[in-house]
């Protein structure tokens, strides 16, 4: 199996996720450390936030057995050539409609990668929305947007910073008030359900 880095470099896919002039977007060492012990129990992954659509297609080739589902709030591309198991939905993740309309269409996900709008309230409206039907982890990117530096806190915009939420999950999971478990990374944060193995 190659990894996602491999897949990257030969495929040159359009998206942000390994590219090398954006130091803060190189996650694909990450996803391959916290993901790759699932590679094979993952069977339907979601993302949130898909842009030109070209992590859809990493994701299906890291990912051939399972089903890769895109949502944006924006339509599909017109350029946008899906594969088999891989859809580009049109919809608004922080909205319950959208959650129920994926959950039955394509079933409860195994994980969910969130690189939607980075707003904080989405952030979290998203997370409790899906959190109940993730099977093994949910991951958030682009976290740097969460400090009331980054770009005078546009992020925010009142909100409380979606890391402080993870914080009192992790807090929460050290009580044994949470159950599962966490992981960090300069500008990720994964959540895995206790019953990942």
């Amino acid at each position: 199996m190659k990894s996602l880095a491999e897949l990257c470099a030969a495929n040159n896919y359009p998206t942000d996720k390994a590219d090398p002039t954006a130091p803060a977007h190189r996650y694909l060492a990450a996803y391959e450390r916290y993901l790759g012990p699932y590679h094979n129990q993952i069977k339907t992954l979601w993302e949130i936030g898909v842009l030109y659509g070209g992590s859809l297609h990493m994701w299906k080739d890291w990912l051939p057995g399972a089903q890769v589902v895109g949502v944006d709030v924006r339509p599909p591309r017109a350029d946008w050539d899906g594969r088999p198991n891989a859809w580009w939905e049109y919809g608004n993740a922080t909205e319950e409609a959208t959650i129920r309309h994926l959950l039955e269409k394509h079933g409860a996900p195994d994980v969910v990668i969130d690189d939607g709008s980075h707003m904080a309230a989405d952030l979290r409206a998203t997370f409790d929305l899906v959190w109940p039907h993730v099977r093994i982890a949910y991951a958030a990117e682009d976290l740097g947007t969460q400090s009331p530096n980054f770009e005078g806190g546009g992020y925010l915009r009142g909100a409380e910073p979606f890391t402080a939420y993870l914080a009192r999950i992790s807090e929460g999971i050290a009580l044994g008030e949470w159950k599962g478990r966490m992981a960090w990374e300069p500008a990720q944060a994964f959540v895995f359900k206790e019953t990942a193995k």
